[in-house]
């Protein structure tokens, strides 16, 4: 049985936070957790349709439930999993990344987050081969839907499939994310 640890929420931020630091520093103590984390991740917070979930509680390994699907988590999953693919040029993190990305991809809720992850693996992808313009493409599409539907005028709602919504501030959030990711890719 997989030992839990204590209630991870969000457990993919922490994650890449540690690949980041192995990144900048190149301490060993940030590789070891960088790379325990994504194993415990790969373990034991991802669905069976390669979805990354929200929660695992310690008390008893009990995973949030299977329709609370956030992309936000697998855009930190895979912004992680660049990092470390790019450090380790270990093949298997980039296929786990490239799994998880064809997934979350397909799941409508809440795409910001995972529109920044896709930036980072954009940015460390070799500009050789399928990837890129495969995400250039998927991040454009949501910067059209961005303007085309959930564009207010220079306000942006938090519903990107339209009509636009009243101001929210975390609608203003969330097209910060696409914008620079667009930005980044084009």
């Amino acid at each position: 049985m997989t030992k839990c640890t204590p209630d991870l929420h969000n457990s993919a931020r922490l994650y890449s936070l540690s690949t980041y630091l192995w990144g900048a520093t190149k301490d060993e103590k940030y590789r070891t957790a960088a790379i325990q984390s994504a194993r415990w991740m790969e373990s034991l917070n991802i669905n069976a349709n390669n979805i990354v979930l929200d929660t695992v509680h310690a008390n008893d390994c009990s995973r949030s439930p299977a329709n609370w699907i956030f992309t936000y988590n697998s855009g930190k999953y895979v912004e992680g999993l660049s990092v470390l693919t790019d450090i380790t040029g270990d093949t298997h993190w980039r296929n786990l990344m490239v799994k998880i990305i064809a997934a979350a991809v397909k799941s409508a809720p809440w795409q910001a987050i995972f529109i920044r992850g896709l930036a980072e693996v954009y940015t460390r992808s070799s500009s050789t081969g399928n990837l890129r313009p495969l995400l250039r493409s998927y991040i454009d599409v949501q910067f059209n839907a961005l303007l085309d539907l959930a564009a207010n005028g220079s306000t942006y709602s938090s519903t990107w499939r339209g009509p636009p919504q009243a101001f929210t501030t975390w609608g203003q959030l969330a097209a910060l994310d696409v914008f620079a990711s667009a930005i980044v890719a084009n």
